[in-house]
């Protein structure tokens, strides 16, 4: 009633805004029997309420060493799309010598995502096999994140430093195996510009207890052969890395840093989480025997 009424007077003030000698008495008239026969029939006639729909639950899944949570899906931004990725598997970034949990870190993977039947084969280690998976789907375009979660205060100087030392080790790693990369210098130069950028997307602040930094890795729209790492901090974006390379990559297979920072954290070199890679391995068994 208040809100009709106060309708009616916005009506009447804004008739009222011509010249006072254009305004004839009937037309007032007419202007509130108009209104009270709205308010009438607001009145009279039967309301149809219904409740607003509420906000999707979401389901948060709990790592059992440090009881933290995380959520069972992220949506991110790829290539101006917003995109759904699920949790396949979390665990905890522990130092062993000093027996201290860092952070929990967890996998999320596109809704578009096969998961094909790993290999029974001794030859293959579950961690090669793990990062076969990974490889597989963030090269055939399916966008894949980590989420970092710190248990204890730190900062983003700490956590920057822990990501470029995951790299370097990938990188020596890398250069072991002459037969699995090839080193082109526009690689090895576009490595040091990523490296570099990465660094900068870091502030000089802190992180407290439960703020998540996401580390989103897709392929560019239209070039299956360039990747994206986009950095985010309680979902707002820090930044972008970029890694495009030319043509080379169709005869190379060329060490890319968002590719090889996500391997990081499904392989044992570097060793960031055993219970990471341990969670997402039972995943995938139970998507086998689902």
């Amino acid at each position: 009633m208040s809100k009709l009424y106060a309708i009616g007077r916005g009506l009447l003030r804004f008739s009222t805004s011509a010249p006072v000698k254009h305004i004839r008495r009937p037309v007032l008239r007419a202007m509130a029997a108009g209104i009270g026969g709205m308010t009438a029939y607001s009145l009279m006639s039967p309301l149809a309420l219904e409740a607003l729909p509420s906000a999707p639950e979401i389901r948060m899944v709990q790592d059992p060493s440090t009881k933290q949570h995380l959520p069972e899906m992220i949506h991110v931004n790829c290539n101006g799309n917003i995109q759904t990725l699920h949790l396949v598997g979390l665990g905890v970034r522990a130092v062993t010598f000093l027996r201290m949990y860092v952070y929990v870190a967890g996998l999320y993977v596109g809704e578009q995502a096969e998961f094909p039947r790993t290999s029974s084969s001794q030859a293959e280690s579950k961690s090669n096999q793990l990062e076969t998976v990974v490889r597989h789907w963030v090269e055939s375009g399916v966008p894949c994140a980590v989420r970092i979660m710190p248990v204890r205060g730190t900062d983003f100087a700490h956590l920057r430093d822990g990501l470029v030392r995951a790299v370097n080790t990938r990188e020596k790693e890398a250069r072991k195996a002459d037969d699995e990369y090839m080193w082109p210098r526009e690689a090895e130069v576009m490595l040091d510009k990523n490296l570099r950028d990465m660094k900068q997307l870091f502030p000089r602040t802190s992180v407290p207890k439960g703020h998540a930094l996401d580390l989103i890795v897709f392929q560019e729209a239209g070039n299956h052969q360039a990747y994206n790492l986009t950095v985010a901090y309680n979902e707002k974006v820090l930044g972008n890395v970029q890694c495009a390379l030319s043509e080379i990559q169709d005869t190379y297979k060329l060490f890319q840093l968002p590719v090889q920072l996500l391997l990081a954290y499904v392989s044992e070199r570097p060793n960031i989480s055993a219970a990471l890679r341990t969670s997402i391995e039972a995943h995938l068994e139970s998507r086998e025997t689902a």
